[in-house]
C-alpha cells in the first residue's frame, strides 16, 4: 500500500548500529554502558527473539535482567542517545512525520509489581506507554524521537466538565511529544492525531444490505448505526473501498482485560460472512 510505514531494517552490523544509536549513553558507570551496548547488539540482531534467546549465554542473561531492572537506570538515560540521533536525522530532511501512539501495558497477573495504575475499564493493573516515531513521507523510519509512560488518572469524585477540561488527561500525550526534550532543527512539523472520516456513502448502504440479508437468510438480523472511533477500516475506505465494520461476535469490554464473547456468536457470525462472501462472488 502506498505510503505504509516500512518493516525497520536490520542492521548488517549489529555490533556498530548499536555503537551509532547507544554510543554517547551515559548510565552512571563505564561498565553499566558497555554492557548496554553489548545487549542493544543483541537484541538487534535478533529482534524477534526473548532476552534468554538473545544472548550468548545465563550469565549474559542475567546481566541484562540486572541491567534493566536497575532502579539507577531510567528508560530516559538508555533511550537518550538514539533519540538524540534521531533528532539530528530529522534535520536533513523538510518534511517528518510524527507517528504517536498509545500503548496499555498490562501486569495485571503481576501482583508483585507496585506503582501501577488502572488499566482497560479499571479492573486491570499496568501503565501508559506513547511512544513518538520520526517516518518520511515515503515510509522510512528514521527512529524514536519520544516514549513517555505515566498512570492513567482517576478523575477525582464530584468533578465537573469544567474541571475535568482543565486538568491533565490522557488526551494530553498528544500535544507536544515530538518535540519534549528539545525542538528539532530546521524541521517544521506538521502535525495530525486524525484518520480519514469513513462516512456512510452509497457503496457502504449496498455492503451492509448484502450483509443483512444475509444473516435473515440465516434466521437473524442487525441494525446498523454510526459508532465513534478509527481503525483500518478508515484507510481503507478513503482508498475506494467500501468497508463496514463491527461484523464480528457478540460481546463487551472491547480492548480490555474483561473483554467477552459469546460463544454461540461465533458460529452464527461465520455463517453469516459465508453467505455475504458467497453472495458477493456469485450475485
Amino acid at each position: 500500500m502506498a505510503g505504509a510505514i516500512t518493516t525497520y531494517p536490520l542492521p548488517q552490523d549489529a555490533a556498530a548500529w548499536s555503537l551509532t544509536n547507544f554510543g554517547g549513553v551515559d548510565l552512571g558507570d563505564t561498565r553499566r554502558d558497555a554492557r548496554l551496548l553489548r545487549l542493544v547488539a543483541a537484541i538487534a540482531a535478533a529482534p524477534n527473539m526473548t532476552i534468554p534467546k538473545q544472548t550468548a549465554t545465563w550469565g549474559e542473561t542475567k546481566a541484562a535482567y540486572r541491567l534493566l531492572s536497575n532502579h539507577d537506570i531510567s528508560p530516559d538515560a538508555i533511550q537518550m542517545p538514539h533519540r538524540l540521533l534521531t533528532r539530528q536525522l530529522c534535520s536533513a530532511h523538510p518534511i517528518i512525520l510524527c507517528i504517536e501512539d498509545t500503548s496499555e501495558i498490562d501486569y495485571t497477573s503481576r501482583r508483585d509489581v507496585k506503582g501501577l495504575g488502572k488499566t482497560g475499564t479499571g479492573h486491570g493493573r499496568g501503565f501508559e506507554q506513547h511512544s513518538t516515531l520520526a517516518v518520511l513521507p515515503n515510509g522510512d523510519v528514521l527512529g524514536l524521537l519520544d516514549v513517555h509512560s505515566c498512570l492513567k488518572p482517576d478523575p477525582p469524585v464530584g468533578e465537573t466538565r469544567t474541571q475535568a477540561a482543565e486538568r491533565w488527561n490522557m488526551g494530553d500525550l498528544w500535544h507536544g511529544a515530538a518535540a519534549a526534550g528539545g525542538g528539532l532543527p530546521k524541521v517544521d512539523l506538521l502535525r495530525t492525531i486524525n484518520r480519514p472520516a469513513k462516512p456512510a456513502s452509497e457503496q457502504t448502504k449496498a455492503l451492509a444490505a448484502h450483509y443483512q440479508q444475509a444473516l435473515r437468510a440465516l434466521g437473524t438480523d442487525l441494525e446498523f448505526t454510526t459508532s465513534s472511533g478509527v481503525c483500518d477500516g478508515n484507510n481503507m475506505q478513503a482508498a475506494g473501498l467500501a468497508t463496514i465494520g463491527s461484523l464480528g461476535v457478540r460481546g463487551g469490554g472491547l480492548h480490555t482485560t474483561t473483554e467477552w464473547i459469546e460463544l454461540s456468536s461465533l458460529v452464527e457470525r461465520c455463517q453469516a460472512l459465508a453467505v455475504l462472501l458467497m453472495r458477493l462472488v456469485h450475485p
